[in-house]
């Protein structure tokens, strides 16, 4: 017989052994799973999109397969004599198996399912990942069940297996920023991913028949002692459907927050491919590290004495909730001397709070009888639930009507009522304590929020030049992103440059001659699509192209209409009847309208190196565009200076020409006309007023500057404001790689 830990959670060296074994496994085990989740998620975004409609309902999908698979395995393992260690290798198997062929089964059912709505997505999102979730879910009561049978102590023993298994999780994060993307591709990684399942399966099988079994009665099978289900312990603190709430109250405010800090960070960092994995990777080793220490608490915590166990959890909530509200107001203040990256130190610190509120809620209502791995599932599911409504709610629906500042203020006031109420009813000595605690943290952060995150975007966007910098004037947050102007005119778009508000091309500050060269290489262009709001110089442009009759402009982002609304120069778009505003995905709508054609797809993308930039640059997305091309149609886009993405076009089309630092491409040649360009231009009128004055010098000597470059086409060069044709493109660029959507080779790689 194996005896009973004592209540310092010291463990016999059998059962030591048998949890270093299933600690390693589970820790590996993690790391499969984040690199499924940030493969899939990109595979299914490049699908549906990533409008905000699209990635809640992905996101969405993977939490209820999660907490679908925790009841499961909750279900699975009261019962007496299941094989808990078996059941958890063959899960692990069918996990790798599933990810070997996971890309093709995504590609096959997305092709077939174009037309599908924000509804459908989320179903067709969840029929896809449902299976391999439920299973990744299932495994973590199922391996408490069994290390509590031997250690009867429960919040140790989730607090070990939570642990091992986050902290493999923001390894994983780490390693797929740093290497494993960068090397392997979406493809290479699932493989990766999957290989490393099976093996751990295989383990987990083999672990199943070299250690010894544990039976429903909390000691190794065929003990003389039966235990009467009782915890060892005491009787829990916290009766099971109060621990939920607090499981789930748990899950919204880390949740919320974990969404705040990733568009902090992604707006410092200038959306860098690598910044969500990062900043996912350091919430995630806060979460471990948290619930490390939740379990050196649970070692030495009485779940029968309440007074002390709620005191304890009402505690940990104020700490965490004041580290979480001023983790990005910190950031902002220091940034100005430090790097950005600053920033996931921090993180980590002011997450490992939440990691420890889950095993001590855990410890305080779950006895360590045969039914711990059920309860231990409705606390995760719980969990899952406040999660994914926090993630909902504050993503979807609080990030269109609050500011960052106000949303952070919500969440540290819900977080100061939850903690301080835990402290009231803790017991009547704890109540004055906890009565002044609540109203300090309720009038602190309630009326200090907002001065508190201060010029906040200033500081995040400019860093090290913030004191001699152009001060941020307007700031339009929604659930699409940040959209940020300064005193001099300058849009910035998630943290990066944006352009100038200007469709002046005598004093050209946006480069307005590459959507303006349209007329050099179309005799009609009549029908037009713009993907890319921007400042709206190029889309004006466009839209009031003498020869246009219809255009179609797709942005993402619906704070750049509001932006738009209030700046002379392109305020007409909005109202200009030629002009139809498409707010939703670029790729994702150009699959759903097979049918509409152009003579013109002109795109401003964004910086080739930001996150997601592969879904417009592919050569997946070019073939995608041609089958939206007229015959003799171009298309036109911003390469923002990438070799890699001057190749990818020249790859893809048999007609390309460089235009200055974008791409101008065709089935059909791309044969300037100099004439026709120069009689265009003359007859623009963008709002009533033309492009040059042809009684003014300056005016006639910069319209033959511009004319010029098509000159350039017979003699290129790859300097700035000259044309370079295909072979050319192709004869220097020929160690480069085509950006396909597996390499994403701009992103990961960041090959320029």
């Amino acid at each position: 017989m194996v005896s009973s830990p004592s209540k310092s959670g010291s463990v016999p060296a059998g059962q030591s052994s048998s949890m270093w074994l299933l600690g390693t496994l589970f820790f590996v085990s993690g790391v499969p799973a984040l690199l499924y989740q940030i493969v899939w998620q990109r595979a299914l975004f490049a699908i549906y999109g990533i409008n905000i409609e699209s990635v809640t309902a992905v996101v969405s999908a993977f939490m209820l397969g999660l907490g679908l698979g925790s009841l499961a395995g909750g279900a699975l393992s009261k019962r007496r004599g299941f094989p808990l260690l078996l059941a958890f290798g063959v899960m692990e198997a069918c996990i790798g198996l599933f990810g070997f062929v996971s890309l093709s089964i995504f590609r096959g059912i997305g092709d077939a399912t174009l037309g599908a709505s924000t509804f459908q997505t989320g179903a067709l999102a969840f029929a896809m990942v449902v299976l391999p979730t439920m299973l990744m879910g299932a495994t973590l009561p199922i391996l408490t069940t069994y290390l509590v049978r031997g250690s009867r102590n429960v919040g140790s023993s989730l607090g070990i297996l939570y642990f091992v298994n986050t902290l493999g999780a923001a390894a994983a994060c780490f390693l797929a920023a740093v290497i494993i993307m960068r090397t392997l591709g979406m493809q290479g990684t699932v493989n990766l991913a999957a290989a490393l399942n099976v093996l751990i399966g295989l383990a987990g099988v083999a672990a199943h028949f070299s250690l010894a079994p544990r039976g429903t009665d909390g000691v190794e099978d065929g003990s003389a002692d039966a235990a009467d289900g009782s915890d060892a312990m005491g009787a829990p603190a916290l009766a099971l459907p109060t621990a939920l709430v607090l499981a789930a109250c748990t899950g919204f405010i880390s949740l919320s927050y974990e969404i705040l800090w990733v568009r902090a960070y992604a707006y410092a960092s200038k959306g860098h491919a690598t910044g969500f994995p990062l900043l996912l990777g350091s919430y995630l080793a806060g979460i471990a590290f948290g619930s490390l220490l939740g379990k050196r608490i649970c070692s030495t915590l009485d779940p029968a004495d309440r007074s002390r166990t709620l005191r304890t959890i009402g505690v940990v909530v104020l700490i965490v909730n004041l580290l979480a509200f001023s983790l990005v107001p910190a950031v902002s203040m220091i940034v100005q001397h430090l790097k950005i990256g600053i920033m996931l130190p921090m993180t980590v610190l002011a997450a490992t709070g939440f990691g420890v509120l889950f095993p001590l809620i855990a410890h305080a209502s779950v006895a360590a009888d045969g039914r711990v791995g059920q309860r231990v599932s409705y606390l995760y599911v719980a969990n899952i639930v406040g999660s994914t409504i926090g993630s909902l709610s504050t993503g979807f629906i609080l990030m269109d009507a609050l500011g960052f500042a106000q949303i952070a203020t919500f969440l540290a006031v819900s977080g100061a009522l939850f903690g301080g109420a835990l402290l009231l009813i803790a017991n009547a000595q704890g109540r004055p304590l906890g009565a002044a605690v609540l109203a300090a943290a309720v009038l602190l952060v309630g009326f200090g929020g907002e001065a508190a995150h201060g010029d906040m975007f200033g500081r995040l966007l400019f860093r090290e030049k913030y004191p001699t910098s152009p001060k941020i004037v307007r700031v339009v947050e929604s659930k699409s992103g940040i959209c940020t102007v300064d005193e001099s005119g300058t849009l910035y778009g998630g943290g990066v440059y944006d352009g100038k508000f200007s469709v002046d091309l005598v004093n050209d500050r946006n480069i307005l001659i590459r959507p303006a060269i349209v007329s050099a290489f179309h005799a009609a262009p009549k029908r037009m699509l713009v993907i890319g709001l921007g400042t709206g110089s190029w889309a004006q442009m466009i839209a009031q192209h003498p020869q246009a009759e219809r255009v179609d402009i797709i942005e993402i982002n619906t704070g750049q209409t509001e932006i738009i609304a209030d700046m002379a120069p392109v305020k007409s778009l909005l109202t200009n009847p030629k002009v139809r505003i498409i707010l939703d995905d670029g790729a994702r709508w150009l699959r759903h309208h097979p049918e509409a054609k152009y003579d013109a797809i002109v795109m401003n993308t964004t910086y080739s190196w930001r996150a997601h930039s592969t879904n417009l640059l592919s050569s997946e997305f070019l073939e995608l565009m041609r089958e939206h091309l007229l015959p003799g149609g171009i298309a036109l886009y911003n390469a923002t200076s990438s070799e890699v993405v001057y190749k990818t076009a020249a790859s893809v089309y048999p007609h390309a020409v460089r235009v200055v630092n974008s791409m101008l491409v065709s089935d059909s040649p791309l044969v300037p006309d100099k004439a026709r360009w120069r009689d265009i231009l003359l007859k623009f009128r963008p709002d009533g007023r033309p492009l040059f004055d042809m009684n003014d010098a300056h005016h006639r000597a910069r319209l033959e500057e511009i004319l010029s470059i098509v000159d350039t086409l017979a003699e290129p060069s790859p300097g700035r404001q000259r044309l370079e044709p295909r072979e050319s493109l192709l004869a220097r660029l020929g160690d480069k790689p085509v950006i396909t959507e597996d390499n994403m080779a701009t992103e990961w790689q960041r090959i320029k």
